[in-house]
């Protein structure tokens, strides 16, 4: 009979404690939601860096590859004027040229869609950086024997514009030592 009794006086939760609860939950939905999606930013955010780099680096090494083995110049090349008996020359407005390999023209610029182009021999264009960066501005500061130059360039996000990268490094010619 006493137990009969004990499951009678159990009335379960009253309304209030009912709506407290669900309240409860909500809050601490809402808080745990609002930390993922901020987890989830910071990680597209932390990607998209890594590729504003990984595609930084790909030109730049195209870039350094051929530079070092630049010839020296015996008359101008491209749009530049002054190279002769110099490795490197700019034509002052963010355009390297050297000689490659094969004693071929070669100029690196900055396009009107802000990629870097490379053009040999007064030919053909070729970009060297992807649809995903773009490149506000590009400086070549050559030394004055020619024979290094120094490259700064401001590369922005095309898909998140907040993304941005200031690059500078130093590149000198490798010599041939016979």
């Amino acid at each position: 009979m006493k137990q009969t009794a004990a499951i009678k006086d159990n009335r379960g939760l009253t309304l209030i404690e009912l709506i407290v609860a669900v309240g409860l939950f909500a809050i601490l939905t809402l808080a745990i939601t609002r930390v993922y999606l901020r987890v989830i930013d910071v990680q597209q955010r932390i990607n998209q860096e890594q590729n504003l780099e990984g595609d930084l680096k790909y030109a730049m090494n195209v870039l350094t590859d051929e530079t070092s083995k630049a010839k020296i110049h015996t008359a101008d090349c491209g749009s530049c004027t002054g190279c002769a008996g110099k490795y490197f020359c700019s034509d002052g407005a963010g355009r390297l040229c050297m000689l490659d390999a094969n004693s071929n023209c070669v100029e690196y610029f900055l396009d009107a869609n802000k990629q870097i182009i490379v053009k040999r021999g007064g030919g053909t264009e070729y970009v060297i950086t992807s649809k995903d960066i773009a490149v506000q501005t590009l400086n070549f500061e050559i030394g004055s024997r020619g024979d290094y130059f120094k490259i700064l360039a401001n590369i922005r996000s095309t898909e998140y514009p907040s993304q941005s990268l200031v690059y500078q490094t130093l590149i000198a010619q490798d010599y041939n030592i016979q």
